[in-house]
Protein backbone atom coordinates (compact mmCIF):
# COMPACT_ATOMS: atom_id res chain seq x y z
CA UNK A 1 0.00 0.00 0.00
CA UNK A 2 0.88 3.51 -1.06
CA UNK A 3 1.50 6.35 1.54
CA UNK A 4 -1.12 8.58 -0.30
CA UNK A 5 -3.08 5.02 -0.39
CA UNK A 6 -2.71 4.67 3.60
CA UNK A 7 -3.61 8.49 4.18
CA UNK A 8 -7.41 7.37 2.55
CA UNK A 9 -7.71 4.16 3.97
CA UNK A 10 -6.96 5.89 7.53
CA UNK A 11 -9.15 8.75 7.02
CA UNK A 12 -11.91 6.78 5.56
CA UNK A 13 -12.03 4.24 7.96
CA UNK A 14 -12.26 7.16 10.32
CA UNK A 15 -15.22 8.48 9.34
CA UNK A 16 -16.71 4.79 8.68
CA UNK A 17 -16.22 4.45 12.46
CA UNK A 18 -17.69 7.75 13.66
CA UNK A 19 -20.48 7.41 11.74
CA UNK A 20 -20.93 3.52 13.36
CA UNK A 21 -20.86 5.10 16.85
CA UNK A 22 -23.35 7.61 16.26
CA UNK A 23 -25.63 4.62 14.98
CA UNK A 24 -24.52 2.39 17.98
CA UNK A 25 -25.39 5.19 20.82
CA UNK A 26 -28.19 6.14 19.09
CA UNK A 27 -29.86 2.70 19.06
CA UNK A 28 -28.74 2.16 22.73
CA UNK A 29 -30.59 4.98 23.46
CA UNK A 30 -33.79 3.58 21.78
CA UNK A 31 -33.29 0.11 23.25
CA UNK A 32 -32.16 0.95 26.96
CA UNK A 33 -34.88 -0.18 29.09
CA UNK A 34 -33.93 -3.34 27.11
CA UNK A 35 -30.38 -3.48 28.82
CA UNK A 36 -29.02 -4.74 25.14
CA UNK A 37 -26.48 -1.52 25.41
CA UNK A 38 -23.51 -4.05 26.40
CA UNK A 39 -24.57 -6.57 23.58
CA UNK A 40 -25.19 -3.70 20.80
CA UNK A 41 -21.59 -1.67 22.13
CA UNK A 42 -19.93 -5.30 21.83
CA UNK A 43 -21.75 -6.13 18.28
CA UNK A 44 -20.15 -1.96 17.44
CA UNK A 45 -16.67 -3.52 18.34
CA UNK A 46 -16.67 -6.06 16.17
CA UNK A 47 -18.16 -4.85 13.08
CA UNK A 48 -15.38 -1.92 13.56
CA UNK A 49 -12.71 -5.03 13.24
CA UNK A 50 -14.66 -5.76 10.35
CA UNK A 51 -14.81 -2.55 8.60
CA UNK A 52 -11.32 -2.66 9.14
CA UNK A 53 -10.26 -6.42 7.40
CA UNK A 54 -12.58 -5.26 4.69
CA UNK A 55 -11.21 -1.90 3.99
CA UNK A 56 -7.33 -3.65 3.99
CA UNK A 57 -8.08 -7.03 2.49
CA UNK A 58 -11.20 -6.13 -0.06
CA UNK A 59 -11.91 -3.35 -3.16
CA UNK A 60 -14.14 -0.47 -1.53
CA UNK A 61 -17.36 0.89 -4.08
CA UNK A 62 -16.34 4.62 -5.14
CA UNK A 63 -19.41 6.12 -4.30
CA UNK A 64 -17.93 9.60 -4.72
CA UNK A 65 -15.98 9.92 -7.79
CA UNK A 66 -12.09 11.19 -7.79
CA UNK A 67 -12.64 13.58 -10.27
CA UNK A 68 -14.77 16.06 -7.94
CA UNK A 69 -10.54 16.04 -6.93
CA UNK A 70 -8.77 15.51 -8.95
CA UNK A 71 -10.49 17.92 -11.81
CA UNK A 72 -9.58 21.22 -9.51
CA UNK A 73 -5.99 20.31 -8.03
CA UNK A 74 -2.45 20.00 -9.45
CA UNK A 75 -2.17 16.71 -9.41
CA UNK A 76 1.87 16.44 -9.14
CA UNK A 77 2.12 18.75 -6.65
CA UNK A 78 -0.73 17.24 -4.19
CA UNK A 79 0.53 13.59 -4.93
CA UNK A 80 3.99 14.59 -3.84
CA UNK A 81 2.17 16.04 -0.41
CA UNK A 82 0.14 13.31 0.19
CA UNK A 83 3.06 11.26 -0.41
CA UNK A 84 4.53 12.46 2.36
CA UNK A 85 1.80 13.29 4.85
CA UNK A 86 0.78 9.39 4.40
CA UNK A 87 4.33 8.44 5.75
CA UNK A 88 4.79 10.53 8.36
CA UNK A 89 0.80 9.01 9.59
CA UNK A 90 1.94 5.20 8.65
CA UNK A 91 4.88 5.47 11.30
CA UNK A 92 2.99 7.57 14.29
CA UNK A 93 0.22 4.84 13.86
CA UNK A 94 2.46 2.04 13.75
CA UNK A 95 4.49 3.39 16.69
CA UNK A 96 1.23 4.16 18.61
CA UNK A 97 -0.79 0.83 17.96
CA UNK A 98 2.79 -0.97 18.77
CA UNK A 99 3.10 0.61 22.44
CA UNK A 100 -0.46 0.03 23.11
CA UNK A 101 -0.10 -3.74 21.65
CA UNK A 102 3.20 -3.58 24.22
CA UNK A 103 0.71 -1.92 27.43
CA UNK A 104 -1.56 -4.99 26.48
CA UNK A 105 0.60 -7.87 26.61
CA UNK A 106 2.31 -6.63 29.92
CA UNK A 107 -1.25 -6.88 31.22
CA UNK A 108 -1.70 -9.88 30.11
CA UNK A 109 1.42 -10.87 32.11
CA UNK A 110 0.85 -9.24 35.12
CA UNK A 111 -2.38 -11.42 35.43
CA UNK A 112 -0.76 -14.45 34.52
CA UNK A 113 1.74 -13.72 37.62
CA UNK A 114 -1.33 -12.91 40.06
CA UNK A 115 -3.06 -16.31 39.03
CA UNK A 116 -0.07 -17.77 39.86
CA UNK A 117 0.59 -16.44 43.39
CA UNK A 118 -3.41 -16.52 43.88
CA UNK A 119 -4.84 -19.26 46.30
CA UNK A 120 -7.97 -20.51 46.34
CA UNK A 121 -11.37 -19.00 48.58
CA UNK A 122 -11.85 -21.70 51.44
CA UNK A 123 -15.27 -21.20 52.09
CA UNK A 124 -18.50 -22.24 51.27
CA UNK A 125 -20.65 -19.83 48.92
CA UNK A 126 -24.30 -19.44 47.94
CA UNK A 127 -23.50 -18.24 44.18
CA UNK A 128 -23.78 -20.51 41.55
CA UNK A 129 -20.20 -20.79 40.52
CA UNK A 130 -20.39 -23.94 38.62
CA UNK A 131 -16.74 -24.28 36.94
CA UNK A 132 -15.78 -21.12 38.07
CA UNK A 133 -12.68 -21.18 39.95
CA UNK A 134 -12.59 -18.89 42.73
CA UNK A 135 -9.56 -17.15 44.15
CA UNK A 136 -8.31 -14.72 46.92
CA UNK A 137 -4.66 -12.70 45.83
CA UNK A 138 -2.65 -10.26 48.11
CA UNK A 139 -1.78 -8.38 44.76
CA UNK A 140 -4.82 -6.82 44.01
CA UNK A 141 -7.26 -4.45 45.63
CA UNK A 142 -10.65 -5.24 44.07
CA UNK A 143 -12.52 -8.06 42.03
CA UNK A 144 -11.89 -9.30 38.55
CA UNK A 145 -12.91 -12.15 36.23
CA UNK A 146 -10.48 -13.59 33.51
CA UNK A 147 -10.89 -16.36 31.36
CA UNK A 148 -8.41 -17.36 29.15
CA UNK A 149 -8.64 -21.45 29.43
CA UNK A 150 -10.53 -21.99 32.40
CA UNK A 151 -12.92 -19.21 33.56
CA UNK A 152 -11.64 -17.21 37.11
CA UNK A 153 -13.02 -14.67 39.49
CA UNK A 154 -10.39 -13.56 41.82
CA UNK A 155 -11.02 -11.50 44.94
CA UNK A 156 -8.80 -9.05 47.22
CA UNK A 157 -7.72 -10.69 50.51
CA UNK A 158 -9.48 -8.43 52.40
CA UNK A 159 -13.00 -10.27 50.86
CA UNK A 160 -11.85 -12.97 53.04
CA UNK A 161 -13.52 -11.30 56.03
CA UNK A 162 -16.42 -9.36 54.07
CA UNK A 163 -20.32 -10.78 55.16
CA UNK A 164 -21.54 -13.47 53.74
CA UNK A 165 -24.17 -11.89 51.66
CA UNK A 166 -22.34 -9.34 50.24
CA UNK A 167 -19.31 -11.62 49.27
CA UNK A 168 -22.15 -13.68 47.34
CA UNK A 169 -22.88 -10.24 45.61
CA UNK A 170 -19.87 -9.37 44.35
CA UNK A 171 -19.03 -13.13 43.20
CA UNK A 172 -22.50 -12.95 41.06
CA UNK A 173 -21.54 -9.63 39.79
CA UNK A 174 -18.46 -11.64 38.43
CA UNK A 175 -20.37 -14.62 37.42
CA UNK A 176 -22.91 -12.63 35.16
CA UNK A 177 -19.53 -10.71 33.33
CA UNK A 178 -18.44 -15.03 32.39
CA UNK A 179 -21.64 -15.68 31.38
CA UNK A 180 -22.74 -12.73 29.11
CA UNK A 181 -19.29 -12.98 27.14
CA UNK A 182 -17.49 -10.26 28.03
CA UNK A 183 -13.73 -11.40 28.00
CA UNK A 184 -14.03 -12.06 24.61
CA UNK A 185 -15.95 -8.18 23.95
CA UNK A 186 -13.05 -6.51 26.16
CA UNK A 187 -10.71 -8.19 24.63
CA UNK A 188 -12.39 -7.09 20.63
CA UNK A 189 -12.44 -3.60 22.42
CA UNK A 190 -9.01 -3.97 23.22
CA UNK A 191 -8.14 -4.78 19.49
CA UNK A 192 -10.14 -1.28 18.45
CA UNK A 193 -8.08 0.67 20.92
CA UNK A 194 -5.10 -0.49 19.36
CA UNK A 195 -5.46 -0.05 15.60
CA UNK A 196 -7.66 3.36 16.24
CA UNK A 197 -5.89 4.98 19.12
CA UNK A 198 -5.54 8.14 17.52
CA UNK A 199 -9.58 8.48 17.43
CA UNK A 200 -11.14 10.70 20.10
CA UNK A 201 -14.75 8.69 19.35
CA UNK A 202 -13.29 5.06 20.09
CA UNK A 203 -12.52 5.87 23.36
CA UNK A 204 -15.83 7.47 24.41
CA UNK A 205 -17.32 4.22 22.79
CA UNK A 206 -14.90 2.21 25.16
CA UNK A 207 -16.30 3.81 28.36
CA UNK A 208 -19.80 3.66 27.32
CA UNK A 209 -19.19 -0.07 26.30
CA UNK A 210 -18.00 -0.63 30.17
CA UNK A 211 -20.66 1.11 31.60
CA UNK A 212 -23.21 -1.14 30.02
CA UNK A 213 -21.50 -4.02 30.43
CA UNK A 214 -21.44 -3.41 34.33
CA UNK A 215 -24.94 -1.70 34.08
CA UNK A 216 -26.09 -5.28 32.84
CA UNK A 217 -24.21 -7.74 35.32
CA UNK A 218 -25.37 -5.33 37.95
CA UNK A 219 -28.83 -6.04 37.12
CA UNK A 220 -28.47 -9.71 36.11
CA UNK A 221 -26.70 -10.49 39.62
CA UNK A 222 -29.66 -8.83 41.88
CA UNK A 223 -32.65 -10.28 41.36
CA UNK A 224 -34.69 -8.57 44.33
CA UNK A 225 -34.43 -5.49 46.57
CA UNK A 226 -32.95 -7.97 48.98
CA UNK A 227 -29.68 -8.68 46.90
CA UNK A 228 -29.76 -5.27 45.67
CA UNK A 229 -29.11 -4.16 48.96
CA UNK A 230 -26.36 -6.21 49.71
CA UNK A 231 -24.84 -5.34 46.72
CA UNK A 232 -25.07 -1.65 47.20
CA UNK A 233 -23.03 -2.35 50.68
CA UNK A 234 -20.53 -4.18 48.70
CA UNK A 235 -20.10 -1.53 46.52
CA UNK A 236 -19.48 1.21 49.05
CA UNK A 237 -17.15 -1.22 50.89
CA UNK A 238 -15.04 -2.01 47.83
CA UNK A 239 -14.99 1.98 46.43
CA UNK A 240 -13.55 2.87 50.06
CA UNK A 241 -10.61 0.09 49.85
CA UNK A 242 -10.01 1.02 45.85
CA UNK A 243 -7.95 3.70 45.19
CA UNK A 244 -9.12 6.21 42.19
CA UNK A 245 -7.81 5.30 39.29
CA UNK A 246 -7.62 8.07 37.01
CA UNK A 247 -5.92 5.59 34.21
CA UNK A 248 -5.96 1.58 33.75
CA UNK A 249 -5.51 -1.15 30.74
CA UNK A 250 -6.62 -3.70 32.81
CA UNK A 251 -6.08 -7.48 30.34
CA UNK A 252 -9.21 -8.75 32.58
CA UNK A 253 -12.70 -7.57 33.63
CA UNK A 254 -11.96 -5.40 36.92
CA UNK A 255 -14.29 -3.33 39.46
CA UNK A 256 -13.22 0.53 38.62
CA UNK A 257 -12.96 1.94 41.18
CA UNK A 258 -13.68 5.45 39.79
CA UNK A 259 -16.11 7.09 42.23
CA UNK A 260 -18.02 9.06 39.14
CA UNK A 261 -18.49 5.76 37.87
CA UNK A 262 -19.74 3.51 41.07
CA UNK A 263 -22.23 6.88 41.22
CA UNK A 264 -23.80 5.78 38.16
CA UNK A 265 -24.15 2.35 38.62
CA UNK A 266 -25.40 2.86 41.95
CA UNK A 267 -28.27 5.20 40.35
CA UNK A 268 -28.44 2.76 37.70
CA UNK A 269 -29.16 -0.34 40.01
CA UNK A 270 -31.67 1.61 42.21
CA UNK A 271 -33.98 3.02 39.24
CA UNK A 272 -33.74 -0.29 37.58
CA UNK A 273 -37.00 -2.39 37.10
CA UNK A 274 -36.06 -6.14 37.99
CA UNK A 275 -39.88 -7.02 36.75
CA UNK A 276 -39.29 -5.91 33.82
CA UNK A 277 -39.30 -8.10 30.59
CA UNK A 278 -36.23 -8.75 28.32
CA UNK A 279 -37.10 -8.16 24.79
CA UNK A 280 -35.16 -10.42 22.23
CA UNK A 281 -37.00 -9.35 19.65
CA UNK A 282 -36.35 -5.60 19.73
CA UNK A 283 -32.34 -6.58 20.95
CA UNK A 284 -32.83 -8.62 17.73
CA UNK A 285 -34.05 -6.08 15.72
CA UNK A 286 -31.08 -3.80 17.23
CA UNK A 287 -28.38 -5.88 16.71
CA UNK A 288 -29.66 -6.33 12.69
CA UNK A 289 -29.54 -2.67 12.72
CA UNK A 290 -25.80 -2.08 13.86
CA UNK A 291 -24.58 -4.80 11.18
CA UNK A 292 -26.74 -3.68 8.18
CA UNK A 293 -25.21 -0.33 9.27
CA UNK A 294 -21.67 -1.44 8.91
CA UNK A 295 -22.66 -2.87 5.54
CA UNK A 296 -23.91 0.75 4.22
CA UNK A 297 -20.50 1.82 5.88
CA UNK A 298 -18.26 0.80 3.90
CA UNK A 299 -19.25 2.78 1.20
CA UNK A 300 -18.31 6.07 3.11
CA UNK A 301 -15.25 6.21 1.12
CA UNK A 302 -13.23 9.80 0.81
CA UNK A 303 -11.61 9.88 -2.69
CA UNK A 304 -8.51 11.51 -1.31
CA UNK A 305 -5.71 9.82 -3.24
CA UNK A 306 -5.13 11.98 -6.61
CA UNK A 307 -3.44 8.76 -8.20
CA UNK A 308 -6.73 6.59 -7.75
CA UNK A 309 -9.02 6.05 -10.99
CA UNK A 310 -12.19 8.07 -11.39
CA UNK A 311 -12.81 5.78 -14.67
CA UNK A 312 -13.92 2.75 -12.45
CA UNK A 313 -16.87 2.15 -9.61
CA UNK A 314 -15.03 -0.18 -7.69
CA UNK A 315 -10.81 0.23 -6.53
CA UNK A 316 -8.16 -2.34 -7.26
CA UNK A 317 -7.76 -5.57 -5.14
CA UNK A 318 -4.98 -4.71 -2.39
CA UNK A 319 -2.30 -6.47 -3.51
CA UNK A 320 -1.71 -8.91 -0.51
CA UNK A 321 -5.67 -10.07 -1.58
CA UNK A 322 -4.58 -9.80 -5.26
CA UNK A 323 -2.26 -12.54 -4.91
CA UNK A 324 -4.09 -14.77 -2.69
CA UNK A 325 -6.43 -14.58 -5.67
CA UNK A 326 -3.65 -15.52 -8.09
CA UNK A 327 -2.61 -18.30 -6.06
CA UNK A 328 -5.32 -19.97 -6.76
CA UNK A 329 -6.18 -19.20 -10.49
CA UNK A 330 -8.30 -16.23 -9.82
CA UNK A 331 -7.58 -12.96 -11.87
CA UNK A 332 -7.91 -9.64 -9.80
CA UNK A 333 -7.19 -6.21 -10.97
CA UNK A 334 -4.84 -5.04 -8.48
CA UNK A 335 -4.24 -1.54 -10.53
CA UNK A 336 -5.72 1.37 -10.97
CA UNK A 337 -6.99 1.75 -14.74
CA UNK A 338 -5.45 5.29 -15.32
CA UNK A 339 -3.12 5.18 -13.00
CA UNK A 340 -0.45 6.83 -15.23
CA UNK A 341 -1.53 10.17 -15.64
CA UNK A 342 1.22 10.40 -12.07
CA UNK A 343 5.00 9.39 -12.50
CA UNK A 344 4.56 7.28 -16.01
CA UNK A 345 8.23 6.19 -15.46
CA UNK A 346 7.68 5.39 -11.85
CA UNK A 347 4.54 3.43 -13.12
CA UNK A 348 6.38 1.74 -15.91
CA UNK A 349 9.17 0.42 -13.80
CA UNK A 350 6.82 -0.99 -11.56
CA UNK A 351 5.22 -2.94 -14.13
CA UNK A 352 7.76 -3.98 -16.01
CA UNK A 353 9.43 -5.23 -12.46
CA UNK A 354 6.59 -7.47 -11.75
CA UNK A 355 4.97 -10.10 -14.08
CA UNK A 356 1.59 -9.21 -15.68
CA UNK A 357 -1.70 -10.90 -15.05
CA UNK A 358 -3.55 -12.21 -18.05
CA UNK A 359 -6.22 -9.51 -16.65
CA UNK A 360 -3.92 -6.46 -16.61
CA UNK A 361 -2.66 -7.70 -19.53
CA UNK A 362 -5.79 -7.43 -21.65
CA UNK A 363 -6.75 -3.91 -20.08
CA UNK A 364 -3.33 -2.72 -21.19
CA UNK A 365 -3.82 -3.94 -24.58
CA UNK A 366 -7.10 -2.57 -24.46
CA UNK A 367 -6.06 0.98 -23.41
CA UNK A 368 -2.73 1.15 -25.66
CA UNK A 369 -4.79 0.50 -28.71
Amino acid sequence: MSPAGFLELVLSLSLQIAVMIGVCSWLVRQADRNDTGHRLWGTCHAMILVLTLAAVFLPHLRLVPHSLLTDRLPLEAVANSEHWLGGTLLTAWALGAALYAVAIIVGMLDVRRILATSEPLLRSLDADDGEVTILVSSRVTSPFCWQMQQPVVVLPESARDFPHAELCAIIRHELAHLRSGHPLSLFLQRLVEMLFWFHPLVWWASRQSELYREFHCDRAANRDVRETTNYLRSLLRLCEMTPERRFGLPAGLSFHGNHSLIRLRVERLIQVDHAQEFNRHRSGLGLLGLVGSALLMTGLWLPVDVAASSRSLWSPWPSWSASALYEVGIPARDYEIDGHRLRPHELSDHHSSRPASPNAASTSEASGG
